[in-house]
């Protein structure tokens, strides 16, 4: 996995929690997704690729490193799915946003996250109205998409 593949634009305004992390299961590091599972659904685990949607919900963004071992459990700390939170993160193909018009032409498209050899990324071809993530703007020189959860793909909202 990657370090800080998804960040707040404002850090500050995101309410945060800390949450378990399951022993042997897989690090969780900054940056990234992550869902209620594990054993029991005790915990919180990484988001898979296509995730979230309404049906496969986000707690939220980790922002500490996991700290779990292979024999004990750990924790991590999460910013919250708020619907009213804008994130950033680097869109699945560069190309897709390498001009402003490009961005407006994404504008309110409901994508999810792509996930390739452990980088999350914005999949901005792949619009369905099931899933979690609604594009709000970008930056043409960076390869970046900004983004809100839609409340209905928070765990907030369950």
């Amino acid at each position: 996995m990657a370090l800080n593949d998804v960040r707040p634009v404002n850090p500050s305004d995101v309410p945060c929690g800390r949450f378990r992390a399951e022993a042997g299961a897989t690090a969780i590091l900054a940056g990234e997704p992550v869902k209620i599972g594990g054993t029991g659904s005790n915990y919180v685990v990484p988001l898979a690729d296509a995730e979230p949607t309404t049906s496969a919900d986000i707690m939220g963004i980790a922002s500490s490193n996991s700290t779990q071992t292979a024999t004990a459990d750990g924790y991590v700390d999460v910013w919250l799915a708020d619907p009213s939170v804008e994130w950033s993160a680097k869109a699945e193909s560069a190309a897709a946003v390498d001009t402003e018009a490009e961005i407006l032409g994404l504008l309110n498209d409901i994508v999810a996250f792509n996930l390739a050899a452990g980088v999350y990324t914005v999949a901005t071809g792949s619009a369905a109205s099931t899933n979690g993530l609604r594009i709000t703007g970008g930056n043409a020189s960076q390869g970046t998409v900004t983004f809100r959860i839609l409340n209905q793909a928070s765990s907030l909202n369950t």
